[in-house]
């Protein structure tokens, strides 16, 4: 049951950034790096190819550029997820390199740069909001770890 509530919270994220200017944080990313902390590889990468997807049919020019990026970072941060310590640190590495990842991919693949201005202003608002959106995600989706 959790991972449809994962892929309806990519989707409803989706719409919301969608709907935002160009220069809004890249909130599909946020949701798969809260996800890749918690669920196993397969799901994440699901997600990530679900958001890719969605965010691939709002730019045809990239297609599948999307997908390729989100998918890879959802893969790659679920694969290190026993290797970090859950300290908040974690949360701001992966996000730069899913930023960076998101915008080498299209332009690697011929698609262009979608501009300086856009991408530092989205790339500062995903980077400030990656660790509340990590715990807003992890509060509304997994059980707080108490000592026992």
């Amino acid at each position: 049951m959790r991972p449809i509530l994962a892929a309806f919270l990519v989707y409803v994220l989706f719409l919301i950034q969608a709907s935002l200017t160009p220069y809004c944080p890249d909130l599909i990313l946020l949701a798969l790096l809260a996800f890749a902390l918690r669920e196993t590889r397969l799901v994440v990468t699901l997600l990530g190819f679900f958001g890719g997807l969605l965010a691939d049919l709002t730019a045809p020019a990239t297609a599948g550029a999307g997908i390729l990026a989100y998918s890879a970072l959802a893969y790659g941060a679920a694969s290190l997820q026993n290797l970090l310590y859950r300290a908040r640190w974690y949360v701001l590495l992966l996000a730069i390199i899913g930023i960076v990842l998101r915008h080498a991919i299209p332009v690697l693949a011929g698609t262009g740069f979608p501009g300086w201005n856009q991408a530092v202003v989205s790339a500062a608002l995903t980077v400030a909001l990656a660790v509340p959106a990590e715990l807003l995600i992890s509060r509304l989706f997994y059980r707080r770890w108490t000592p026992g």
